[in-house]
């Protein structure tokens, strides 16, 4: 039967309903995506929850969800941990009666996923106003199947609703709620680094991103770059810091760059004086230039993130769809070590080539003639509807019916594909875990690499992984008063973690 027609077993149309999210674990970072959608609810004055299940067992779940007593239940899941949630769901259903939903990144590019008996729809696409009739016409008794930017089961068969067109002025977007998670998890309310975003939509295409798919998705209903406004950044900024311990601000555009130099005068001229805090951003390499490194020194920058992806242009240009060059790469880093800007360089290895070990120690070295202040290597996976899981697939790297490989998409630190010697995927996943500690140390580490990543040593490499990146994020590249308060429980947490990372390695 049809959810919409059970709805009315809570009680008569606009009856007040509280939704729920669940939220595994927040790895002590803002789930911005689920923090949107709360601010957007709690804005309309809708009745919202959440709980945080990973530390849980199934019985304590149950137990905290009856006391909650919500009508609706929601996720957002990004591949690899879908099937965790689809099973807690499962679960719940069995155990009570609500609606649930589902969105974020996968059932937007997988939305098949609402075949699921535990699920009665799914959420495409940005989500806000979605969300905010999906809960309205719950309430009301109405069915949802006609509300854009859904998809529900019917039949058998999975129907989606076209998207609503996308907010252009992103002003109008309510600011993300921090009060519940932060109520949740005190650990990510203490963190004195604080993420905003300024920027949605991005005009380049990497083979490995959502971006083409998602700009397919929404074509003919606005898009591209959208920006907020000076002003309207400044005003969460300084509602977030006088209500909440913040020292730092995270700006986790893609590509903060693609402001103009206009917005960007604005900024360096405003935030200092109204705000005072320094920031982290990302952008791609070949939008440097001197004018904006210049500009971002002004504003009070402390650090930035760019990634290169692999040394080897023909690979970037023909296989991952990356516009900068090597040329490009090495002038973006010229330019920022002559403003004494800390920056960061990521690069993905375990890519489809001949020969990924050779493509991986070409990149390292590479690097290391940037002297980036921290390195950091991400394992290339291929995500539904990406241009490089079609490649990977057509040339034989990746079966997408090893449905258990995406088990490994959450925690990326393993290899999905196939490259013909498991000696060979092993090998990338050890030079994963001893990147960033070999580019910060080249003369002694760089000669040892090939020797090291033989040893049987997974394991141990694992944890000097997360010891290194952790204590690099929070003591070289983003300190602050807390880190040094905070850093016992930081230890704590992350080795609640490492359990379900060393299964992977067990199964790598």
């Amino acid at each position: 039967m049809c959810y919409y027609l059970r709805v009315r077993t809570f009680g008569a149309p606009h009856h007040a309903m509280k939704t729920l999210f669940l939220l595994k674990e927040t790895m002590v970072y803002e789930r911005m995506g689920l923090m949107y959608l709360i601010g957007a609810l709690k804005k309309r004055g809708k009745a919202v929850d959440l709980l945080i299940t990973g530390a849980l067992t199934r019985d304590e779940i149950l137990r905290k969800v009856d006391a909650i007593a919500p009508e609706i239940v929601a996720v957002s899941a990004m591949t690899g941990e879908h099937n965790y949630y689809l099973s807690l769901l499962d679960t719940l259903k069995r155990h009570r009666t609500f609606f649930s939903l589902i969105g974020g990144p996968h059932p937007t590019f997988s939305p098949e996923v609402v075949l699921n008996e535990c699920l009665d729809a799914g959420c495409i696409g940005e989500g806000e106003e979605a969300m905010l009739d999906l809960v309205s016409a719950v309430e009301q008794g109405k069915p949802v199947d006609a509300i854009p930017n859904l998809c529900v089961r019917r039949d058998g068969e999975y129907r989606c609703t076209p998207p609503r067109p996308l907010v252009e002025n992103l002003d109008e977007i309510p600011f993300p709620d921090r009060e519940l998670i932060y109520s949740r998890d005190r650990l990510l309310e203490r963190d004195r680094i604080k993420t905003f975003f300024t920027i949605r939509g991005c005009p380049y295409q990497c083979a490995y991103c959502f971006n083409k798919a998602f700009n397919e998705m929404y074509r003919g209903k606005g898009g591209g770059v959208r920006t907020r406004s000076v002003d309207n950044f400044i005003a969460e900024v300084n509602e977030v810091r006088h209500r909440y311990p913040t020292e730092l601000l995270s700006i986790y555009d893609d590509n903060f760059l693609l402001h103009s130099v206009e917005w960007l005068e604005e900024f360096a001229d405003k935030l200092p004086r109204q705000v005072g805090l320094p920031f982290i951003v990302n952008f791609i390499p070949n939008l440097v230039t001197d004018e904006k490194i210049r500009l971002l020194k002004k504003a009070g920058v402390s650090y930035i993130e760019m990634a290169l992806e692999t040394a080897d242009d023909d690979v970037n240009r023909e296989i991952l769809k990356r516009v900068p060059t090597r040329k490009e790469i090495t002038e973006a880093a010229r330019i920022l070590h002559a403003h004494k800007i800390k920056f960061q360089v990521d690069c993905l290895i375990g890519l489809p080539v001949k020969d990924p070990l050779e493509n991986a120690f070409r990149t390292m070295d590479f690097e290391i003639t940037l002297r980036p202040t921290f390195a950091l290597a991400n394992i290339l996976y291929p995500y539904p509807k990406t241009p490089i899981h079609d490649y990977v697939v057509a040339h034989g790297y990746y079966r997408p019916q090893d449905a258990g490989s995406r088990e490994k998409f959450f925690t990326r630190n393993y290899s999905v594909l196939d490259f013909g010697d498991p000696k060979v995927t092993m090998q990338i996943a050890k030079l994963h875990k001893l990147w960033g500690i070999t580019v910060s140390h080249p003369f002694i580490l760089r000669r040892l690499t090939r020797l090291l990543i033989r040893l049987p040593l997974l394991k141990l490499y694992t944890y000097m992984f997360w010891a290194w990146h952790g204590l690099s994020y929070r003591f070289r590249l983003a300190t602050t008063s807390s880190s040094y308060r905070d850093l016992p429980q930081y230890i704590k947490r992350i080795f609640s973690y490492l359990p379900g990372i060393e299964k992977d390695a067990e199964e790598c």
